[in-house]
Order: structure tokens, then sequence, then C-alpha cells
């Protein structure tokens, strides 16, 4: 699935055209093929992931987890994300 990612950490905020796929025990961040956005691959151990929350913000919905005390948030644009974060995480 493709969508949007917030990462934040010490030196900022940077938002990601990301592909998100699962694989045991991981969740995959990837550039989508073909398009030409800033590079991104980011493997994800998930019983490593912190402070997972869902949560709305001004109506919108969102989850958030800080992993290797980097904070990543997927915001719900439409393409009905947060479902299948919550199915998988």
């Amino acid at each position: 699935m493709n969508t949007v990612v917030e990462i934040s950490d010490i030196l900022g905020l940077e938002y990601y055209y990301a592909t998100i796929k699962f694989i045991p025990n991981a969740m995959l961040l990837t550039q989508p093929a073909g398009i030409f956005t800033k590079w991104l691959d980011q493997c994800i151990i998930l019983s490593e992931i912190e402070d997972l929350r869902a949560f709305t913000e001004n109506g919108i919905a969102k989850i958030s987890f800080y992993y290797n005390n980097v904070n990543y948030t997927f915001i719900d644009y439409g393409n009905d994300i947060i479902s299948f974060l919550e199915k998988n995480l």
C-alpha cells in the first residue's frame, strides 16, 4: 500500500511517499517503484516498536510510533491506511 509518512528525529521532520509492506515480524517502508521521490528504505522490526498509538487530530485519523528514537506518523488521506496498519501492527 502506498501512503505519505511523517518521519521525525532530532534533525527535524520529513515527509516521504512510501510503499508499506509487511513481512514476518517486520514492516518495510520503501520508495515506490517507478516514482521519483526522496529515497526511503527502512525495515522496522515490529517487536521493537514503542509508544504505538492511534488517535484523531482535527478529525483526521492517525497512527504514530517510535522506532530507534525516530517518530513515524501515518495519516489517513482517504486511502484507508489506518485500517491497514491496525490490522498488521
